[in-house]
């Protein structure tokens, strides 16, 4: 009995390390790659991603060979994600974001029907006034707002626009529903959301989505400074932007391979 319970032991070792091994690489690896990887035999290597891939645990990529995580071994992360705090995940890629661009970093997620900021991060000169956390933001005017309303459901974008229609807050804001809609489109599709002086005179922001590991948005994170500074260097602050945004998304299970299957 002993001999045997060695056997599965060593089995389930050896499984676990492959697990491991495919975790740290989100792009896939083949079956030579995994074994130097693990430090297995390519014989057992694949013995073992045979009984992976049938519980789910690993997957196999059709044009490329190459295997990856599969959809259990995803819905284990997102399962030990939720019980970790999103703020407190965010919390230093703000901090670096808001240092990098020397302006006010924010994050937002969906409550209820409202877009609310929940954690900022601020320099210690800031050129403009830091919005509080807790502040509900416009889902039509907003760069963070725009970027949680583009990933919704057709139905649930409409909702929202009857609840809270599309109200002029400047002269750049957009007010024309189906003008919105498109707008959530194209930031649903280019994965970056503007605001240029539609929420606030002299204001302008960048924001992108922040994805769990089940490759749902369930925030978007932002960098709002003077309008004219934005604009000057608004392709480097979407870097900024979006490379903040990855590195959350990675620490809340992300794989980057999801990216192009879910948009």
């Amino acid at each position: 009995m002993r001999d045997e319970n060695a056997v599965t032991g060593r089995s389930v070792r050896r499984a676990l390390g492959i697990l491991r091994v495919l975790a740290e690489n989100s792009r896939g690896l083949g079956v030579t790659e995994l074994a130097e990887r693990s430090g297995l035999a390519k014989g057992t290597v694949h013995l073992l991603l045979k009984v992976l891939e049938e519980e789910g645990f690993a997957e196999q990529d059709g044009l490329t060979r190459r295997y990856r995580l599969g959809r259990e071994a995803r819905r284990l992360g997102v399962a030990v994600v939720r019980g970790t705090d999103l703020r407190e995940i965010a919390r230093s890629h703000l901090g670096a974001l808001c240092d990098r661009a020397g302006m006010p970093a924010y994050l937002a997620t969906l409550v209820g029907d409202k877009a609310v900021l929940i954690e900022k991060a601020e320099p210690l000169v800031p050129l403009v006034a830091v919005l509080p956390v807790g502040t509900p933001l416009p889902f039509h005017s907003s760069a963070l707002g725009k970027v949680l309303a583009s990933h919704l459901a057709p139905e649930r974008q409409r909702t929202l626009l009857d609840l809270w229609g599309t109200p002029a807050f400047t002269e750049n804001t957009i007010t024309d529903r189906e003008a919105v809609l498109r707008e959530w489109e194209r930031v649903r599709r280019e994965g970056v959301a503007n605001d240029g002086e539609e929420s606030l005179p002299g204001l302008s922001c960048v924001a992108a989505p922040v994805r769990d590991g089940a490759g749902a948005v369930v925030a978007a994170i932002s960098v709002a400074g003077p309008s004219q500074r934005v604009e000057a260097d608004r392709a480097h602050l979407a870097a900024l932007v979006r490379e903040a945004a990855r590195g959350i998304s990675l620490q809340l299970g992300w794989q980057e391979h999801q990216h192009n299957a879910e948009g």
